[in-house]
């Protein structure tokens, strides 16, 4: 009980805290709902049309706090603001109940004051997200390779099998024209690259999970082959990992374990 009294709750986005917002804020608890929202869909079929269930991962994270007991109002007021500018709209948010992880969240309630009279008032800031509702390392793990093939077994963070991997493959020996990924059960292969020697072809993830893929610094999505998954994905666990391409090459993967 002792070493729980002691814990000072905090959080960040990126090096900025909440606590440093305003040295009046007191973190009076932190507070996390996972669930799962259901709904449904329509779609066509032989018979006619049909509804479809869908279910959706969601989590929302509510930060509590008080302020100084003897702060005169615009003072509160100026905490207040403090607190609500470093919400801002999106981000990954860090709690220091998780260190070491992370979790895309947008702000769905700022604090305000109800009673500027009342010196004891509870103020919170509400996260929610729904485009990647998992908690994710701050930090990815990376496998490195050289040459034309390479191959190896590697152990991924994490608790869901959902880590998408971001790659980075540059050719040393000449044009890449044709590779071909593998991360766990799943496998990406091109055709028809033109990635000159020195250039790279990047898969690269944006902040709501969306993938893109360049090479040379010009889209190569035409030339992903039909076969291919669209992600590629493994996790937690052992996984095989590795590329084949027609000159070799420095290949670099990067993961981040994910969690609920």
């Amino acid at each position: 009980m002792l070493a729980l009294r002691k814990h000072k709750l905090n959080a960040w986005f990126g090096q900025e805290s909440l606590r440093d917002a305003d040295p009046n804020i007191q973190i009076t608890n932190i507070s996390r709902t996972p669930s799962i929202r259901t709904g449904s869909r329509d779609g066509g079929g032989r018979d006619g049309r049909f509804r479809a269930p869908q279910y959706r991962d969601y989590l929302k994270i509510t930060i509590e706090f008080t302020l100084y007991d003897f702060l005169d109002i615009e003072a509160r007021e100026s905490a207040i603001e403090a607190a609500n500018a470093w919400a801002r709209d999106a981000g990954y948010l860090q709690i220091s109940q998780k260190p070491g992880r992370r979790v895309w969240v947008q702000c769905a309630q700022r604090a305000e004051i109800q009673d500027a009279r009342d010196h004891k008032e509870t103020f919170q800031l509400v996260f929610e997200t729904a485009e990647n509702p998992f908690w994710e390392d701050a930090f990815s793990t990376a496998f490195a390779f050289s040459g034309a093939a390479a191959a190896t077994t590697a152990h991924i963070p994490g608790t869901r099998a959902c880590s998408p991997a971001d790659v980075t493959v540059t050719p040393t020996g000449g044009a890449l024209t044709t590779l071909t990924l593998t991360l766990g059960e799943t496998q990406m292969a091109f055709a028809g690259l033109n990635v000159a020697s020195g250039a790279s072809l990047l898969l690269r993830h944006d902040d709501q999970g969306r993938l893109t893929i360049t090479g040379g610094g010009a889209s190569c999505y035409a030339c992903r082959e039909g076969a291919s998954d669209d992600e590629l994905i493994a996790g937690p666990g052992r996984a095989a990992i590795g590329f084949t391409a027609n000159v070799a090459c420095n290949a670099r993967f990067e993961v981040r374990g994910r969690y609920k």
